[in-house]
């Protein structure tokens, strides 16, 4: 099948934006404060979550590991049934100490968002960003209409990945949609212009010697002497890309279901454009 603009892909860890912008919203709306203990909505808490925040889950500097086994995670029947599985997870590190990226935290986050707003993480992303967009080749569903089957060789498609509607990387969308995000995130049309700079604080350092930082559910970096925002995605079968250069008027989204490496592609597309040396 042809591959066109409103073919829905899996963009795996680029989903954690749209997680971070479900949460924010409820911020804005007054439910929750970033600065709450993460065990101020789960009760029943470890001993050393005490210290962990919503801005350490949302920034990855919660101490959390990368993530739960993806197919112990599969095997639950809603997101609230994997509380269990990431409660089991020792800490790597103590909250706020280190950035260490962390798909699990940011399943918390979607856990969390449930309990606050009363509603699933499906009918935030949904009610709060899908249908207000026009976002209608993205959503949770695993079986989106003409969505692009994601291979590990020309003969095998993949089947191990984070499942659809995981809050930290079970995203679907297409690159249509995707535009239309990208222009809504810099824009008030989600949240205010004061939760927007929220949200694009270089809070934490990722990698020092790249001078890349996180806000929340982005990674703000100079690139080509410009200022972008951006975030990648990888799972089995699939790579994607998407980078926002506000000065420029510049947005770059790639979506591969087999071999590409779209962050590499995307540099490549970013400079052409630009104009880069």
């Amino acid at each position: 099948i042809a591959n066109t603009p409103p073919t829905p892909f899996h963009i795996a860890p680029m989903g954690k934006a749209f997680t971070a912008m479900a949460i924010m919203q409820l911020v804005e709306q007054g439910e929750m404060r970033v600065e709450d203990s993460v065990c101020d909505y789960l009760g029943d808490c470890p001993a050393g979550w005490q210290p962990m925040t919503i801005h350490h889950l949302l920034t990855h500097t919660s101490g959390l590991p990368f993530g739960v086994d993806w197919v112990a995670l599969s095997e639950t029947e809603s997101l609230a049934e994997s509380l269990p599985l990431i409660m089991a997870l020792p800490l790597q590190a103590d909250p706020g100490s280190a950035f260490s990226y962390s798909s699990s935290g940011y399943d918390l986050l979607g856990i969390i968002a449930e309990r606050v707003s009363g509603r699933s993480y499906a009918d935030l992303l949904r009610e709060g960003i899908f249908e207000p967009l026009g976002m209608t080749a993205s959503g949770l569903d695993p079986a989106l209409t003409g969505e692009a089957l994601g291979y590990i060789s020309p003969y095998q498609i993949a089947d191990d990945g984070p499942p659809a509607g995981d809050p930290g990387g079970g995203v679907i969308a297409s690159a249509e949609d995707l535009h239309r995000w990208a222009e809504a995130v810099l824009g008030d049309e989600l949240v205010s212009a004061a939760t927007r700079e929220r949200i694009f604080t270089p809070y934490v350092s990722t990698e020092p010697d790249l001078a890349a930082d996180y806000g929340y559910g982005w990674v703000l970096q100079d690139v080509y002497g410009r200022s972008s925002i951006h975030h990648g995605g990888l799972m089995d079968g699939y790579s994607s890309e998407i980078a926002l250069f506000p000065e420029d008027d510049l947005t770059v989204i790639l979506l591969s279901n087999y071999g590409a490496n779209a962050s590499q592609l995307s540099q490549i597309l970013e400079k052409w454009a630009l104009g880069a040396e």
